[in-house]
């Protein structure tokens, strides 16, 4: 995870910070944003536990767990969702990892 600043020479960039998975607070990808490109076993460290509203996958295919350490529901997506809702997770997701 280095170079996400402005001075990132690799160019290109849609203004949001580059990850294969995309985590929002809010639906329609909007709030805060934070790129995930592995294994999350407890979103807490991040404080964004319970806040995840939608994602936006760049690449791969990702198993979202209501529980830490990918316990509790899971579901996986391979496609970006403007709503959490979709997958009954809105506001209850806590751990994340890639799986395809």
């Amino acid at each position: 995870g280095r170079g996400w600043g402005r001075n990132d020479r690799h160019g290109g960039g849609y203004g949001h910070q580059r990850g294969s998975l995309v985590v929002f607070e809010h639906g329609n990808f909007g709030g805060w944003s934070v790129p995930v490109n592995g294994d999350i076993y407890d979103l807490r460290q991040l404080r964004i536990d319970n806040q995840i509203s939608s994602m936006q996958v760049t690449s791969g295919r990702w198993q979202v767990c209501s529980g830490t350490n990918f316990t509790g529901r899971c579901e996986v997506i391979s496609r970006s969702l403007n709503s959490a809702n979709v997958i009954r997770m809105n506001d209850q997701i806590s751990s994340i990892r890639r799986v395809g």
